[in-house]
């Protein structure tokens, strides 16, 4: 009698296609395998067919897998290029990680017209969303961010002393209605990816680069946390309301460091907009850096754990 759940043999495999370097090795051509999903060399009858030599990079689909003292077996389906090349390497990362790098076409239908239905120059309904058109909102993201998530609003009440940080983030679930093709593409991919150079988004660019990104300038829905806080950073308070935001400046990080130190030349070194810095854009800086120092010595207080770890960038030249 069989065990219950006892599986006795593989009846389907989760992935048959692979990426990995044309060699040829005792007068056999075979493929070395990326990634770690895949051990040992295979076999490869006629690369020469998709017109692949020695130290290609290509895409190939297992015909037989590895059994006793038989090696698997492959065709080849894609040639990429030379292997070592920068751009043929990211190509076969995706394609042995299996990310999916084209839409459905229903996706990119609905993403059409979920962008279409957008029109920045509506009036907006109170009771269904809070207009923050006149509060000074910034982003604040890394120089070669591709899209715009979030942004922040930072207010003192010197009467009461006290503080209220608005975090306002891109109301994606607007455009996405739940259950149709974008939200099985979002579902199925998790996540965007990030390449070097290249970025596999969860959406569609329509809405990733466009309506549902915080860009300058143009109003976009948000989802909003408004968070109160005394004069010793105790979170005293909060609410939470769906928006609509205009985004009053773009800066990066080292931007924003600069300005807060006085050092407008520096600033303007790393702007990735127009490197105009206004008073009520330097005095919202100042009140968000304020905040910031009060909220730290806050959690040093109640024991937050620093970690001093390396941090990687990658640089490219031409």
């Amino acid at each position: 009698q069989q065990p219950q759940g006892r599986i006795d043999e593989v009846t389907r495999r989760a992935n048959t296609v692979f990426a990995g370097r044309l060699v040829k090795k005792r007068g056999n051509w075979m493929i070395e395998p990326d990634g770690r999903n895949l051990y040992g060399d295979v076999l490869v009858h006629d690369p020469h067919a998709r017109g692949a030599g020695d130290g290609s990079k290509v895409v190939f689909e297992l015909t037989s897998w590895p059994e006793g003292d038989f090696m698997a077996e492959a065709v080849i389906t894609k040639v990429l290029g030379v292997a070592g090349e920068p751009d043929v390497e990211t190509e076969a990362v995706i394609v042995a990680s299996g990310f999916q790098t084209e839409f459905a076409e229903a996706a990119i239908d609905e993403a059409r017209s979920a962008t279409a239905s957008f029109k920045p120059g509506d009036t907006w309904d109170p009771a269904d969303r809070e207009s923050l058109l006149d509060e000074f909102i910034f982003t604040i993201d890394p120089p070669d961010a591709r899209d715009f998530d979030d942004a922040i609003s930072v207010e003192y009440h010197e009467k009461d002393n006290e503080w209220t940080l608005g975090v306002h983030i891109a109301d994606v679930a607007r455009f996405v209605p739940g259950g149709g093709p974008l939200d099985t593409e979002a579902i199925a991919r998790g996540n965007s990816v990030y390449l070097p150079r290249h970025v596999i988004p969860m959406l569609p660019e329509v809405l990733s680069n466009g309506v549902c990104s915080l860009q300058e300038g143009v109003s976009r829905f948000t989802m909003s946390a408004f968070i109160r806080y005394d004069a010793k950073g105790n979170v005293i308070g909060q609410r939470f309301a769906r928006t609509v935001i205009r985004s009053r400046k773009r800066l990066t990080y080292l931007e924003a460091q600069f300005l807060i130190d006085g050092e407008l030349e520096e600033a303007a070194s790393h702007s990735r907009g127009e490197p105009v810095y206004d008073d009520v854009l330097v005095e919202a800086l100042g009140r968000a850096d304020a905040l910031a120092r009060i909220l730290r010595k806050r959690r040093h207080r109640d024991g937050m754990i620093v970690l001093e770890l390396p941090e990687s960038e990658l640089v490219f030249n031409e």
